[in-house]
């Protein structure tokens, strides 16, 4: 309606009833007339903001899918179905695209699906599928999260392809990987060589040669230590690094990295505080791996003199191995990117330590592929405390 005297224009909702005489005759009409302009323009404002987010979703390439919560009916996009090596117009169930999915993945899938269903937590994974008609691999990015509409609750989210993303990765992490391989063997040879001229040295007691030959070797080692650093991103980003799950005594692994540390580390007080026997079901080699990589970094990024706490706790299902430092600490805009690959807090104090930002993220992948976690609690001038879990024994 448009106003007469403003020439507004007003959306009304008309509700009324039709009123008979005597004779049946129709005399009157009563009702109420309401002003429902806000609600329309509102309606309105909805569906474009819907449609406006259809056209990008479609302009993206996305694939969508919904799970009701309770029900746990599951529909999905015609692009979604693409992604799965199916047609717009064919039926694919949950079940249906679970079977695309790659034996490698999925389990971890389906335990992380369950995990954001029970405790509505984001998911978020990046994944493979084999092409149910076609047999074509797709890495896609699964995201998610539950969410509500009339009353019920959704898991809704999007799938999007990054097959070539995927496969620039492998291409690069290969040539890494050769690199790498390739920079260890003269390298060998250049520390055995140093080692020889060291012996040499010390039998004509020539101080200044040793002293030389000590620091030549000390880069000789950060040197392996980088080269390892990139073979094991080589190898965990390409899926040839395995977890060798036994049980052991994480406190006899503490002890013996507590023999390594006191022997090699004379810059900082390290405390092992004392451990109870616990055993936990994990790899050995890489869990000795994730503990040596976070006390050496903690003696990176803490001053010398400083002391760096290694400690080991348990409840009823974990054990929570901590290492905990006097640092500068980490501001919370890098908290959310200290596991990320390469990367490096940019600021003064950081220029002078060198590093390419693999320990942590190497931690972080050691821990992720045991199904585990690993966090980090810190603030500026307070130090950082990095902790990961391992599952106990409870027989």
């Amino acid at each position: 309606m448009v106003g007469y005297y403003d020439q507004r224009l007003r959306w009304l909702r008309a509700i009324g009833n039709l009123k008979a005489d005597s004779s049946g005759t129709f005399s009157a009409f009563t009702g109420v007339v309401m002003d429902i302009t806000d609600q329309y323009l509102a309606g309105a404002e909805i569906r474009r903001a819907e449609e406006s987010l259809r056209m990008a979703v479609d302009a993206a390439g996305l694939g969508t899918f919904q799970i009701g919560v309770e029900d746990r009916i599951f529909t999905c996009s015609p692009k979604l179905k693409e992604f799965f090596g199916f047609h717009p117009d064919e039926e694919m169930s949950f079940e249906d695209a679970m079977k695309q999915v790659h034996p490698d993945f999925r389990n971890l899938m389906a335990a992380n699906a369950e995990k954001a269903f029970s405790e509505k937590a984001r998911f978020d994974m990046e994944h493979l599928i084999i092409g149910y008609h076609d047999e074509k691999p797709r890495w896609v990015r699964a995201i998610g999260e539950i969410q509500q509409k009339e009353g019920k609750e959704y898991f809704a989210g999007v799938l999007h392809e990054i097959t070539e993303k995927k496969l620039d990765e492998i291409r690069k992490n290969d040539f890494i990987g050769i690199v790498s391989h390739e920079l260890k063997t003269p390298l060998t040879s250049i520390k055995t060589y140093i080692q020889l001229m060291q012996a040499r040295s010390a039998k004509i007691e020539d101080g200044y040669m040793v002293r030389i030959l000590d620091k030549a070797d000390l880069q000789i080692n950060k040197m392996n230590t980088m080269i390892n650093g990139f073979l094991d991103i080589s190898r965990l980003e390409s899926g040839k690094i395995h977890i060798n799950r036994q049980w052991f005594d994480l406190s006899d692994l503490l002890k013996a990295a507590e023999e390594e540390t006191k022997a090699t580390v004379d810059s900082h007080i390290t405390v092992f505080e004392p451990i109870r026997s616990v055993q936990v079901n994990a790899d050995r080699d890489k869990i000795a791996q994730v503990i040596h990589n976070l006390i050496s970094n903690a003696v990176k990024y803490s001053p010398a003199g400083s002391t760096i706490w290694i400690s080991c706790t348990s409840d009823d299902r974990f054990a929570y191995v901590s290492v905990k430092d006097q640092g500068k600490g980490i501001k919370t805009e890098d908290i959310a990117h200290i596991f990320d690959r390469y990367y490096r807090v940019e600021n003064e104090e950081m220029q002078s330590i060198s590093g390419f930002g693999i320990g942590f993220y190497l931690c972080s992948e050691i821990i992720t592929h045991h199904h585990d976690f690993i966090s980090v609690e810190s603030n500026p001038c307070s130090g950082s405390d990095f902790v990961f879990s391992l599952p106990l024994n409870m027989d």
